[in-house]
């Protein structure tokens, strides 16, 4: 039993929803968005919304029943509020900012007398040799003087935080 299958998809005001052949058609404010229908989910339209209820009883309908439900839910949101992506930036030395209609991601390179403070960036781990590493056995850059790129479980630290967090990951580059 599918407890995501059980529940009814509402629809809000201004949301209509048409079956064509093995079409499930969903049309809102911002647009049209539509499913291909499975032979073994039924849909049914009514007054409380979009029901999605297994054809039968077999495993493929049983397997399929809440993922529909998930994808019919999908369309309903995607003709009302549409998809939105956000974003999160934490840290120093860079900002988000509105380029026109979009956006972008101002960074602050460091200088010193003259000199760029970021002498040197290697990559380690590349697409053919992944490298991973244990939080105490973090590689140390030039005696401490650099850091390394740590992508974790938490997200990408740098290898004082991953120690600190006591999270290892793969090792994406080094910077001096």
């Amino acid at each position: 039993m599918s407890r995501i299958g059980k529940k009814p998809v509402a629809m809000p005001a201004g949301v209509t929803a048409t079956t064509e052949g093995q079409i499930l058609s969903v049309k809102g404010p911002k647009g049209t968005l539509s499913l291909q229908m499975l032979d073994e989910i039924n849909y049914e339209i009514g007054d409380d919304g979009i029901r999605v209820v297994p054809g039968n009883d077999g495993q493929r309908a049983r397997s399929f029943w809440g993922m529909q439900r998930s994808l019919v839910q999908n369309l309903v949101t995607g003709v009302t509020e549409g998809f939105t992506k956000t974003l999160e930036i934490t840290g120093v030395g860079y900002r988000e900012e509105a380029l026109g209609a979009h956006a972008g991601l101002r960074i602050e390179l460091k200088y010193f007398e003259g000199q760029p403070a970021i002498q040197h960036v290697s990559r380690v781990s590349k697409p053919g040799r992944r490298v991973y590493s244990g939080a105490q056995e973090l590689p140390r850059v030039r005696n401490g003087l650099g850091i390394t790129i740590v992508s974790t479980p938490r997200g990408v630290l740098s290898d004082s935080e991953a120690r600190e967090q006591n999270v290892g990951g793969e090792i994406l580059c080094t910077v001096f």
